[in-house]
């Protein structure tokens, strides 16, 4: 009886050393996560859009946006002018939408981007929100 419950304690302890050692991995990973600092934006544009300052893409995750302003836009992630978007043109992001934005900027050896901004609909307008070149 003793001997039995001895091998329990042990056990329950196993489980709980490889629960704290997940945790801790876990930590390590957030630790190593890309560019996520939002970079911001306000402009005002016409309808060709606006590009936005590029910023250094740090691994392959999505690129993400907080859209807002008077319309939504069509939204491209490029890199030294190519758009790298994953459909291969651009996202469409509503007024007050966050999206994620699968791109291949990292796979083709690229190291920052930028996003293009086209307004929905013609006319000159005010964009403004925020984004990053790294998703988690």
């Amino acid at each position: 009886m003793i001997k039995k419950k001895f091998l329990k304690v042990q056990h329950g302890k196993k489980m709980i050393g490889a629960g704290l050692f997940g945790l801790m991995l876990m930590g390590c990973m957030t630790a190593f996560a890309g560019n996520i600092q939002y970079a911001y934006y306000g402009v005002n544009v016409g309808a060709d859009g606006y590009v936005l300052a590029a910023e250094e893409k740090q691994d392959y995750t999505s690129s993400y946006i907080f859209h807002q302003g008077d319309r939504a836009v069509y939204v491209g992630v490029y890199s030294e002018g190519i758009n790298y978007s994953a459909n291969g043109s651009y996202y469409y992001v509503g007024v007050g939408m966050a999206a994620y934005l699968p791109n291949y900027v990292k796979e083709n050896g690229r190291n920052d981007c930028y996003l293009w901004l086209i307004p929905s609909t013609a006319g000159a307008c005010r964009l403004y929100g925020q984004w990053s070149p790294d998703s988690v």
